[in-house]
C-alpha cells in the first residue's frame, strides 16, 4: 500500500507543478532533426519515424516470443 500511496503523491506533485502545466501537458517542445537527416517538424516525416519505431518494436517482440517458445 505504501508503494501506491507514494505513486499517487508523485502523480499529484507532477500534475500540480507549474513546469508541467497540469493536465494540459508540457507545450511548445521543439521537434528537432533526427540524426541530422530527418526533419521531425514535418508531420508526415514524424509519422513515418514513429511508424518505423513501432514496427521495429513489434517485430522484435514477435521474434523474441518465437525464439523463446521454440523447442531446444
Amino acid at each position: 500500500m505504501i508503494t501506491l500511496a507514494l505513486a499517487q503523491m508523485a502523480y499529484f506533485v507532477a500534475l500540480q507543478a507549474p513546469l508541467t502545466h497540469g493536465e494540459d501537458g508540457i507545450q511548445a517542445v521543439p521537434r528537432g532533426i533526427l540524426l541530422g537527416v530527418f526533419d521531425l517538424g514535418n508531420d508526415l516525416t514524424l509519422y513515418y519515424v514513429v511508424l518505423a519505431i513501432f514496427l521495429f518494436g513489434l517485430l522484435a517482440t514477435f521474434a523474441s516470443s518465437i525464439h523463446l517458445s521454440a523447442p531446444c
